[in-house]
């Protein structure tokens, strides 16, 4: 609610600013984020029917010890000193560890094991980015909507029901430091919010995580 104020505000206040920078922007950036704990049940189809032995009903997850490493490519045009609009691509690396349970309720029977995985995505985004003053330190705002391609799992039957192909949402919170007219330093906090959809043999799964920002604008 605050983020829609300030825009409105910046519009309405947008003829009174005499220090107007505008014009195509691209940049560079590098965030990291630790991802929250995850547990939870799956309903799943069978995936042998020719004998119960390899047939399972249930598996419970657990997600631990989860980090995501971006580097992403942003362009855009900057509308003046407090607003910018543009797209992004990148590149997601996500380390994790996973423990799963699989039971069959008929026959009694269970195992459990644990792996450690990689995802591979490409991340395809649009990028708001309102800063709040003109001057050349000046804390801002920033909204990314949109989506990561999965592009490697190393076991993807596990994986994919976690981190295969997802839509998200990213609020940021942070600092830019300009150095020229459309160059400049900037320092984030993130909020990352993933959905992925469900599948033939998967729920959906929504997935968050807190992270870091820094990137260089030119």
């Amino acid at each position: 609610m605050l983020f829609v104020v300030f825009v409105i505000f910046v519009g309405i206040t947008y003829g009174q600013n005499t220090d107007t920078i505008k014009g195509y922007q691209k940049g560079l950036e590098f965030n990291y984020s630790g991802l929250a704990d995850y547990s939870g049940g799956d309903h799943i189809k069978d995936h042998n029917t020719s004998t119960n032995y390899f047939n399972y009903d249930m598996r419970f997850t657990i997600i631990d010890k989860a980090h995501s490493f971006n580097f992403n490519f942003v362009n855009g045009y900057r509308f003046n000193s407090y607003l910018f609009l543009g797209g992004g691509v990148g590149l997601r690396l996500i380390s994790f560890n996973v423990s799963i349970l699989e039971s069959n309720t008929s026959i009694h029977w269970s195992s459990s094991f644990e792996l450690k995985e990689i995802s591979l995505q490409i991340p395809l985004f649009v990028r708001f980015h309102a800063n709040f003053t003109p001057k050349k330190v000046s804390p801002f705002a920033s909204l990314d909507f949109g989506g990561n391609i999965c592009v490697y799992n190393d076991y993807d039957e596990i994986n994919r029901n976690f981190f295969g192909h997802n839509i998200f949402f990213m609020p940021a919170l942070g600092v830019n430091i300009s150095f020229k007219q459309m160059q400049n330093l900037y320092v984030a906090f993130i909020y990352d919010l993933s959905f992925t959809p469900k599948n033939d043999n998967y729920i959906a799964h929504i997935n968050h995580s807190v992270g870091a920002r820094v990137g260089f604008n030119f």
